[in-house]
């Protein structure tokens, strides 16, 4: 099929938003929508279109929907800024348990990377890697470089691995041998197979915050494993978590805050964020009813 919409200009998207129901005076939508896209802006209304219509619900005003951008705006950071937290301690203790078993510049051989059955792969991963570093302009690369080369060609792996992308780090982690995966995941207090999951998991999640996606209600395309079993009671009573919403994303990040820094205020801000703005229906993002009693959340 033809593509044939033309691009409207600013006024004709105002108008168009209050030919279809939105409550506003269209300067105050023409104000909106002059720094925000309007297709990123329209993801927004979805919610608020009656079924099978492009028009919306009677009632609907932009304040309703500018209150759920900005709640998704406020929970991206949130969301972010504990990936974050995450991030760095899958770095140092990849780091730590790679360096102790071999040594600080085995990351650059293939034969520790059991996982990495098509050397290609290995060598695009390192050559990514390399690439990364060499660009970098970061004091500790120019000092490695100016005192060690030529004899090194890349820095040990505590060096090298603060300047890998979050997808470089969790490659790695997916790619070397099971005893370091299971330490690290050890670490973190969940088995190997599971951590695994997670780390894809919140790299996608990663990604959409660093790119300002959005996703409160995003369906998330890189389904985690959950925890289960009598070891596990927390994940499963008094209610399922689903793994392809962001309620499932939240409580994996929430139980990993728990081990790695049990002292941040993460579920306190998450708490009062929801409070804020509690217009915002929570089953769009996949909280269950009862969620507050799960002794995750409490």
């Amino acid at each position: 099929m033809q593509f044939t919409k033309p691009a409207l200009t600013i006024d004709d998207q105002a108008q168009l938003l209050v030919d279809r129901g939105l409550m506003a005076p269209r300067e105050v939508i023409r104000e909106k929508l002059t720094f925000i896209n309007y297709y990123r802006f329209s993801s927004y209304l979805y919610p608020f279109r009656i079924g099978g219509s492009e028009d919306f619900i009677p009632g609907t005003t932009l304040e309703d929907v500018w209150q759920q951008y900005i709640f998704d705006r406020k929970l991206r950071l949130l969301v972010f800024n504990a990936i974050e937290l995450i991030e760095i301690g899958l770095r140092t203790r990849l780091t730590y348990h790679f360096c102790t078993t071999y040594d600080p510049f085995a990351y650059l051989e293939i034969e520790h990377y059991p996982q990495f059955t098509i050397a290609d792969d290995f060598t695009l991963w390192k050559e990514g890697v390399k690439e990364e570093i060499l660009k970098s302009k970061d004091y500790a690369i120019q000092h490695f470089y100016e005192k060690y080369s030529p004899e090194h060609e890349m820095p040990p792996l505590w060096i090298a691995s603060e300047f890998m992308t979050f997808g470089k780090v969790v490659t790695m982690y997916r790619k070397v041998e099971d005893g370091i995966r299971t330490a690290v995941a050890k670490d973190f207090g969940v088995p190997p197979r599971v951590f695994r999951s997670w780390m894809l998991t919140l790299n996608d999640v990663r990604n959409i915050c660093a790119h300002h996606g959005r996703l409160w209600n995003r369906i998330i395309g890189t389904k985690p494993l959950l925890l289960k079993g009598a070891k596990y009671l927390d994940w499963e009573i008094p209610v399922k978590i689903p793994n392809d919403r962001m309620f499932g994303v939240l409580t994996i990040i929430q139980f990993t805050l728990r081990q790695i820094a049990p002292c941040y205020r993460w579920k306190e801000r998450l708490d009062e964020l929801i409070q804020e703005y509690s217009s915002i229906p929570l089953q769009w993002m996949g909280f269950p009813n009862g969620w507050e009693e799960s002794p995750l959340w409490k």
